[in-house]
Formats: C-alpha cells, structure tokens, sequence
C-alpha cells in the first residue's frame, strides 16, 4: 500500500508468481507486449486462466519491456490511473532489472494494482 503526497489516495498492490509456461512462452517471444491484445489475451485466458479483463490491462512486461514479469491494472473505475502509469513502469522497469538481492533481474513475477 502506498498514499499519495496529500493522503488522500491510496494504491494497493498484490504479487504472484506467473505460472512457469507463461515465462517460458514470454522469454521465447510467443507472447508478447507486440502481440495484438486480442490474441494475447485469449490465449492467457484459455491457457493459464487470466479473466479478459485482466489480459486487456497489462500495462508492461519487464525488465526492458520484454522480460518475464508483468504489471497488470486490476482496478475498477478508479480515476486518473492513466496519469500515474509513466511513474509505476518506470519505476517497475528499474526494480525488476535490479532485482531484490543481490542485482539479479527477476523473473516470473506478476504485480497487481488493486484498489480497496
């Protein structure tokens, strides 16, 4: 959870481990942030489970736009996302090239922006 600078809004954020095919079909380039969002997302409807809705707002793989890692908009009528997006990729794209530990990239993960 994180509030803005006036405390007035709040993000909320989940994490899961994407399932090991799905990083291997990403890293293998057969999905990917290229890729039409229709095909995109039925495929991860149909194969891993995704909701549509859910395959229509990811909003970046990561690192360098193309890695295994995903940040998906799972908010419902929440205002003005559009204008913080630049800040969360940005931000994603730094800390998935770095890592947690030890500046590894990451790998597999997906990271969900959920509002309570």
């Amino acid at each position: 959870m994180t509030k803005s600078q006036n405390k007035h809004n709040r993000l909320h954020g989940t994490s899961a481990p994407l399932h090991e095919d799905l990083t291997i079909l990403i890293e293998s380039d057969e999905i990917s942030p290229t890729q039409d969002i229709k095909v995109r997302g039925k495929r991860l409807s149909e194969e891993f489970g995704w909701e549509k809705e859910d395959c229509a707002k990811i909003w970046c793989f990561g690192p360098d736009n193309t890695g295994p890692n995903l940040v998906v908009d799972m908010t419902k009528g929440v205002q003005y996302m559009n204008e913080i997006k630049e800040s969360i990729v940005s931000s994603f794209q730094w800390s998935s090239k770095l890592g947690v530990l030890c500046d590894e990239n990451m790998r597999g993960m997906r990271f969900n922006i959920i509002d309570s």
